[in-house]
C-alpha cells in the first residue's frame, strides 16, 4: 500500500489535529496565558462600571498599564505561536516629557490601548469557554470510569443507559475544543496584528524610508566603485599606454635607418597607441570624469559641451553644489542627452540649463532637431527616465514630431523632377514628412529648369533619364542648374550606377552635389539626412558609385601621401558619412576619426576654410582622378 496515498494523507491530518495533539495544546496553552494579561482590563472595566465617575482613573491606569502588558503579550506569542508582532519605536524614552507627550499623541498608544480593554478580555472569555469545555469533555468521557465513587443512592437508576449520551457528548466536546481553542487563537493574532504593532501605513512608511537608505547607499557604492576603477585606470592602464606611445615616439624619431617596411609598423603602432589612449581617455571620463570631484557641475559640462559635435549653450545657475550622487546623475544625464541629440534629431543648436533652487536641482535640454522622442521605442530614453528616477528625480519629455518652423529643414524649398508619377508622389511625400517646402515637382528636365527659374529652391532632386530622350536629360539640366544657379544644391537619382554622369557632375568641383541610387530612397531615414547634407553644401555619393569611380582611377595618384586608414576615411567621406558614422564603420572614436580628417587636409594641402567646405574639398579631391 503507497505510504503517500488519500488514506495515509487523511490519517496525518486526523493525528495532528486530534485532542492530544501538539498543535491542539499549543492553542490550549496560548488562550490560557491569555487569562491573566486580562486581568488589569477586567479589573479597569470592572472600576468603570460599578463607579463611572473613576472612568477617568481607569483609563490613566491602562494607559501606564499599556507599555508592560503589550510587551508581555508580545513575548506570549512569540514563545507559544513564534509569532513576532513587531515594536512600535518610541520617539522618545518613557520617562522624558517629550516621550511622554509623544506616546500620548501617538495612535499607536490608543490602538494598544484598545486591544487591552477589548480585544484581550473578549480572548479571555474564549480562553475560559476552552479551559472550561476541556474539563467538562474530560469529566463527562471518563464518567463511566469514576461513577463507582459516587454513593449508590446518589446514583440513577438504570444507569448505564443514562450516562453513555454523557460519554458521547464529553468525546464530541474533546474533539471540538481545539477547533474553538483555534478559532480564538486565530481572532486573537488577527486583533494584534492590527492593534499593538505598527499600522499598515506606518509599516509601509518605514520600509520606504529603509529602502530609501538602502537604496542611497547603494548608489554611493556605485559611485565610489566608478571613481574606484577610474582612478586605476589612470594610474594604471592610462600610464603604460602614454609609456609605449613614447617609446613608439621616440623609435619613430631615432631609428631613421630602419627599412621603409619596419617603419610603417611602427608608424601604424604609434598610432594605434595613440588611438588607444584617446579611448580610455573617453572611457574614464564615461566612467567618471575627475573634474566633476574638483570643479563641480559646471567645469565638467563645460567639457562636455566644447566636445559636443554641434554648438551646446550652457548655462549654469546654482549657488552650491548638490550631493556627489546627485552631480554624477546631472552629468551623465546631460551628456547622454546631448549624445541622443547628436545622434538622433538632426539639430544645428542646444542648449542646456542647471538651476538649483533649495533642495532640487532643475536640468532644461532644448534643441531644434526634428522632434518625436519617445521613450517607448528604444532604449536611450528609457535609460535616462531611470537613471533620473534612481534620485527621486522625474523627467519631462516635450518632442512634437513633424514641420516646425524651428526645426532645420522646414525652412528648405525643393522641387523634384522625376518622369514616374508613383516615385514622384511617394518623393513628395517624404520631403514634406521631413519638413521641406516642395515648391514644385515636374516629370521633364525643360519643366525642372522652368521650375529653379521660378522657385530658386535650394535643392533640386533629379532624375538622370528623362522625357524626350530619356537619355541623360536630368545630368545636362542639373548642370545647367549649377552653372548658372550655384546656390542650388544638385541630387541626382539613378536607376543604375552611371559612373560618367556622376564624373560629370563632380567636374563642377564645388558641394551642394549627390548621386544616389534610387533603391536608397527606401532607407528614408538615410535618404534624408543624405537631402540635409547636400541642401547644406556637402556630398552623398552611393557606395558603389564610389566604387566604380575608384576602379576607373587612372595615372598619377593625388592621395599617394595619405595612410591607408586616412584612404578609408575619405572614401567613407565621399559615401556622405558623418564622423560618427565612419567611426561606428571602422570601430574607432570620434576624435580619432577628427585626427584622421584634419591629417587629409594638411596633406591634401587645401586652403584653410570652414569645415565643411574643406571636407567637400578633400571629397572632389578624392575623385579627381577620374
Amino acid at each position: 500500500m503507497p505510504t503517500n496515498g488519500p488514506r495515509r494523507r487523511a490519517l496525518d491530518w486526523a493525528a495532528a489535529h486530534a485532542p492530544w495533539s501538539a498543535w491542539a495544546w499549543r492553542n490550549t496553552a496560548f488562550v490560557t496565558a491569555g487569562l491573566p494579561l486580562a486581568l488589569p482590563a477586567a479589573a479597569a472595566l470592572w472600576l468603570a462600571l460599578c463607579a463611572p465617575w473613576k472612568t477617568g482613573t481607569a483609563l490613566l491606569l491602562m494607559l501606564l498599564a499599556s507599555g508592560v502588558l503589550t510587551a508581555l503579550q508580545r513575548g506570549r506569542f512569540w514563545s507559544l505561536l513564534e509569532l513576532d508582532v513587531p515594536r512600535v519605536p518610541a520617539p522618545a524614552p518613557w520617562y522624558t516629557w517629550r516621550g511622554v507627550t509623544g506616546r500620548l499623541r501617538a495612535e499607536s498608544t490608543w490602538r494598544q490601548c484598545a486591544y487591552h480593554l477589548v480585544a484581550a478580555p473578549l480572548a479571555a472569555v474564549g480562553g475560559v469557554v476552552v479551559v472550561a469545555a476541556w474539563g467538562v469533555g474530560l469529566v463527562c468521557t471518563l464518567v463511566l470510569s469514576w461513577l463507582w465513587a459516587v454513593p449508590l443512592r446518589a446514583s440513577m437508576p438504570d444507569w448505564s443507559r443514562q450516562y453513555v449520551p454523557l460519554t458521547v457528548l464529553g468525546v464530541l466536546l474533546l474533539l471540538l475544543t481545539p477547533w474553538v481553542a483555534a478559532a480564538v487563537v486565530r481572532l486573537d493574532t488577527g486583533a494584534a496584528a492590527a492593534l499593538l504593532g505598527p499600522s499598515r501605513a506606518g509599516e509601509l512608511r518605514r520600509r520606504v524610508e529603509d529602502l530609501a537608505v538602502s537604496r542611497a547607499g547603494a548608489l554611493d557604492a556605485a559611485d565610489a566603485e566608478r571613481r574606484r576603477i577610474e582612478r586605476d585606470l589612470h594610474d594604471g592602464a592610462q600610464q603604460r599606454l602614454v609609456s609605449l606611445a613614447m617609446n613608439l615616439g621616440l623609435a619613430r624619431a631615432t631609428l631613421t635607418d630602419l627599412p621603409p617596411e619596419a617603419r610603417r609598423v611602427i608608424d601604424e603602432a604609434h598610432r594605434e597607441a595613440k588611438e588607444a589612449i584617446e579611448e580610455l581617455n573617453n572611457l574614464v571620463r564615461g566612467l567618471h570624469p575627475a573634474v566633476l570631484d574638483d570643479r563641480g557641475l559646471d567645469a565638467a559640462l563645460s567639457g562636455i559641451a566644447a566636445r559636443a559635435p554641434l554648438p551646446v549653450e550652457l548655462t549654469v545657475d546654482m549657488a552650491e553644489r548638490p550631493s556627489p550622487t546627485v552631480e554624477a546623475v546631472a552629468y551623465f544625464v546631460v551628456s547622454e542627452t546631448l549624445t541622443n541629440v547628436a545622434k538622433h534629431a538632426r539639430a544645428t543648436r542646444v542648449g542646456v540649463r542647471l538651476r538649483r533652487r533649495a533642495d532640487r536641482l532643475r536640468i532644461t535640454v532644448h534643441d531644434d532637431g526634428t522632434g518625436g522622442a519617445d521613450p517607448a521605442h528604444g532604449t536611450g530614453l528609457a535609460g535616462l527616465v531611470k537613471r533620473v528616477g534612481s534620485v527621486d528625480g522625474t523627467i519631462e519629455i516635450d518632442s512634437p514630431r513633424g514641420p516646425d518652423p524651428h526645426h532645420r529643414g522646414a525652412a528648405v524649398r525643393a522641387v523634384i523632377a522625376e518622369d514616374s508619377v508613383l516615385l514622384r508622389i511617394g518623393l513628395v511625400k517624404v520631403l514634406e514628412m521631413a519638413g521641406f517646402e516642395v515648391a514644385a515637382e515636374t516629370g521633364d528636365a525643360e519643366g525642372l529648369l522652368t521650375a529653379v527659374e521660378e522657385h530658386r529652391p535650394q535643392l533640386a532632386l533629379v532624375d538622370v533619364r528623362m522625357p524626350p530622350g530619356f537619355t541623360d536629360e536630368g545630368v545636362r539640366a542639373a548642370l545647367l542648374i549649377r552653372r548658372q544657379w550655384p546656390e542650388t544644391a544638385v541630387l541626382l537619382l539613378s536607376q543604375y550606377v552611371e559612373e560618367r554622369y556622376a564624373a560629370d557632375l563632380l567636374s563642377a568641383q564645388a558641394g551642394g552635389i549627390g548621386y544616389l541610387l534610387k533603391q536608397r530612397v527606401a532607407d528614408v531615414e538615410e535618404f534624408i539626412d543624405a537631402l540635409r547634407r547636400v541642401a547644406g553644401g556637402g556630398t552623398a555619393l552611393d557606395p558603389q558609385v564610389v566604387a566604380q569611380l575608384l576602379l576607373r582611377r587612372g595615372g598619377a595618384d593625388p592621395l599617394e601621401r595619405l595612410t591607408p586608414r586616412e584612404r578609408e576615411v575619405l572614401a567613407l567621406m565621399a559615401e556622405g558619412r558623418s564622423n560618427a558614422g565612419i567611426a561606428g564603420e571602422l570601430v574607432v572614436s570620434e576624435s580619432a576619426i577628427a585626427k584622421h580628417i584634419n591629417s587629409i587636409f594638411s596633406k591634401l594641402d587645401l586652403p584653410h576654410a570652414d569645415g565643411a567646405h574643406r571636407r567637400v574639398l578633400a571629397v572632389l579631391r578624392f575623385l579627381d582622378g577620374v
